[in-house]
């Protein structure tokens, strides 16, 4: 299963219940974009150089998100449990992506935004 599918499947609630679009282009790496009115959220990445944020933007407002400082013990949780030999030859990219989806689940549930983007 390529990025391009988790992400679709993992974040579809965003289409799904909330009304976003999704645009996905691969122009210096691979960004994926949840969209509404108010403005959106970007999932990029360009592993060749080992590179990824998350950015969003609203309001006149462009912030880079930290998630290590937003979420500390569920990232810190997940790179717990996916440390070790065994993670250097399994697919952790599934698990990455569902810890993404609760974070924003857990964002819109709690402050009915993601990282300040209204809902």
């Amino acid at each position: 299963m390529t990025t391009l599918d988790i992400i679709k499947n993992k974040l579809k609630f965003l289409i799904e219940e909330y009304g976003f679009t999704f645009e996905f282009n691969n122009d210096r790496g691979n960004h994926y974009v949840f969209n509404n009115k108010n403005g959106y959220i970007e999932f990029y990445e360009w592993k060749q150089f080992n590179e990824s944020a998350i950015f969003v933007k609203y309001d006149m407002i462009s912030k880079k998100i930290n998630l290590i400082e937003e979420y500390p013990k569920v990232v810190g949780q997940f790179y717990k449990i996916h440390k070790g030999v065994k993670w250097l030859f399994k697919d952790e990219r599934n698990d990455y992506w569902e810890m993404i989806a609760k974070i924003i689940a857990t964002e819109i549930n709690n402050k009915k935004s993601i990282f300040g983007l209204k809902i």
